[in-house]
């Protein structure tokens, strides 16, 4: 049976078709290579009543910057295919792995995490989607970290450092990144969206 493309589209557009992170190891990133972000399968109910299982993922085209997101049903034949040049999705492990050795092996921010009294965790990975002409604009895969330390004793956390970085090429965006008036929300598109609701 052919899924008619009117609930596909639909169930594409309303992101029905769950994609949970797909487990990548700890090899290296090949900077030159599609990434497969996402994978995952969901049984839907096609016009006449009979299950569809359909096989959606989303890639990562780095030489291209594009994030393709493709559903293809049971026998591998593709029913619909979209291409972003933004996708806010989460970090694979090649690409934490990659991110947090990056963030590791920079001089300054080394030097910061040593000399922090407290001990430091270096958390996030979320993904930072800004405007044309932004370092973070479409093509890139940007990607936000936080570096804190915990005082011993204290249910706060001080910050020392936001930092950024293009999964893209691996290399920092800003390694003093003021999230309050460079993050998502500074985004015009996102902006004008928060205010119409």
């Amino acid at each position: 049976m052919s899924p008619p493309l009117r609930w596909i589209a639909l169930a594409v557009a309303a992101g029905s078709l769950a994609l949970p992170a797909l487990a990548q190891g700890a090899a290296p990133m090949d900077l030159t290579v599609t990434r497969v972000l996402a994978d995952g399968t969901q049984t839907l109910k096609g016009d006449d009543g009979t299950p569809v299982t359909l096989r959606a993922t989303l890639t990562y085209e780095p030489g291209a910057g594009q994030y393709v997101r493709t559903v293809a049903d049971a026998s591998g034949a593709i029913v619909a295919q979209e291409t972003f040049d933004n996708y806010m999705v989460q970090p694979t492990d090649v690409e934490e792995n990659a991110a947090q050795a990056l963030i590791a092996a920079d001089a300054e921010l080394a030097a910061l995490i040593d000399q922090a009294a407290d001990p430091v965790v270096v958390s996030g990975g979320f993904p930072l989607v800004r405007e044309a002409g932004h370092p973070c604009g479409p093509g890139s895969r940007c990607v936000q970290y936080d570096i804190f330390q915990v005082p011993t004793g204290s249910r706060h956390a001080e910050r020392i450092r936001f930092v950024v970085i293009d999964l893209r090429t691996v290399s920092f965006v800003s390694r003093d990144f003021d999230a309050a008036t460079e993050g998502n929300f500074a985004n015009p598109a996102i902006r004008d969206e928060s205010r119409s609701r």
